[in-house]
């Protein structure tokens, strides 16, 4: 599936956010696949390169508009976010731990970035939603 392919609401939330986020310097596609990570209840994946600023947001191809959904849109882009503090934390960090802790040190920080992430999201959706008033279907 090309970019051209992706619904028009989905591009529109995801440049919102980018937005918000004061990410214009990214350079940010949208994949539509079947299975996100193998993993056929992985709703969306952000794959990300900090230093070239470059970031594709992949989501299961059966998204559909819904307030769902756009959360899992948002949870993507704040990892778009996160992307240099998770770089300077790989490439600053790891390197000092014994190459048969890294992999479990990043598993670590994978969890509790993740859980942080789900939190910032649930955070702006309230924001947005319920205190700015931007609602589901917005224009």
């Amino acid at each position: 599936m090309t970019e051209e392919d992706v619904p028009i609401w989905i591009a529109t939330e995801v440049h919102y956010w980018i937005d918000i986020f004061s990410l214009a310097t990214w350079n940010v596609t949208i994949a539509l696949d079947r299975v996100v990570l193998d993993n056929p209840n992985c709703l969306g994946w952000c794959q990300r390169n900090a230093s070239y600023n470059h970031a594709v947001l992949h989501f299961r191809d059966d998204i559909e508009d819904t307030p769902k959904w756009r959360k899992v849109i948002l949870h993507e882009c704040l990892h778009i976010l996160m992307a240099r503090v998770d770089a300077y934390v790989q490439d600053a960090m790891q390197p000092q731990l014994a190459e048969s802790s890294q992999d479990f040190a990043g598993m670590v920080y994978t969890q509790h970035t993740e859980s942080f992430v789900q939190m910032l999201t649930a955070a702006f959706w309230r924001y947005y939603v319920e205190r700015v008033g931007i609602e589901h279907g917005r224009s």
